[in-house]
């Protein structure tokens, strides 16, 4: 069995680009097939060969008997984005890409969906930490992205822009389809893409939903980036900028 891996953020992409890929011809897509909500912090902040090794040889085990041995599987998974070096590991000889969208409409997007509390990844260091204690949501929304990003660059993990892989299918092509050997024809691809999943609900279904599902309901929510004051397009350069044109966006 051939293994590929798509991490990501919430937000980002990552249920679009698994219905993308279902149908492909011997592939297995699935979203968030691994699902351990905790891998993501224990594989971040514990010693990953004593918890997250162990976990992801039981996921594969199942895999492995749930799915054809001559399949492509995929599992298109944000909780996986911490997990890159015991993936690597278990997995032997699979390939890892990780989905990235730009900040300036993912930050807006993270920072509705998540409460005060929940709003950013908890810091290693000391300095990220002295820092974090003093930023606001908004601020800490686009470090955890920073973060997030950052890591996956240092680990080697190809990444994948989501908006080129929305407008572009030869970039799609020639940076996943083709080293992957998928097929997945132009009007395939133009049929699938318009095709909007996960999107953000009205205000009223995401107050009744996070009351049904006893969640917390984040009313505020930030405008479009053409929208934001100067000073939070300043904040947002600092945290973002170096990262976000490295990424590619410019």
């Amino acid at each position: 069995m051939r293994y590929i891996f798509v991490t990501g953020m919430g937000r980002s992409g990552t249920t679009w680009f698994t219905n993308l890929l279902h149908g492909i011809p011997g592939v297995k897509a699935h979203h968030e097939y691994i699902d351990d909500k905790w891998l993501t912090v224990v594989s971040r902040y514990v010693c990953h060969d004593n918890y997250t090794i162990p976990f992801l040889e039981r996921s594969k085990a199942a895999i492995e008997s749930s799915h054809p041995a001559d399949a492509t599987f995929i599992d298109v998974n944000n909780y996986l984005r911490y997990s890159v070096p015991a993936l690597r590991k278990v997995f032997e000889g699979c390939a890892v890409f990780h989905l990235v969208r730009d900040p300036r409409t993912a930050i807006p997007s993270l920072y509705l969906r998540r409460g005060e509390s929940a709003a950013f990844s908890l810091p290693i260091t000391a300095e990220d930490g002295r820092w974090l204690l003093d930023a606001d949501k908004f601020e800490r929304t686009c470090w955890t992205w920073v973060d997030t990003t950052k890591r996956l660059i240092e680990d080697g993990t190809e990444l994948l822009l989501f908006e080129r892989l929305l407008s572009d299918y030869d970039y799609l092509e020639t940076r996943f389809l083709g080293p992957m050997g998928l097929k997945l024809s132009k009007d395939e691809w133009q049929a699938k893409k318009e095709v909007r999943v996960n999107r953000t609900r009205s205000k009223l279904i995401r107050y009744l939903h996070a009351k049904l599902n006893h969640k917390n309901y984040v009313a505020d929510q930030l405008p479009p980036y053409s929208k934001w004051p100067d000073a939070r397009k300043q904040a947002f350069e600092r945290i973002c900028g170096e990262i976000r044109r490295q990424v590619g966006y410019v």
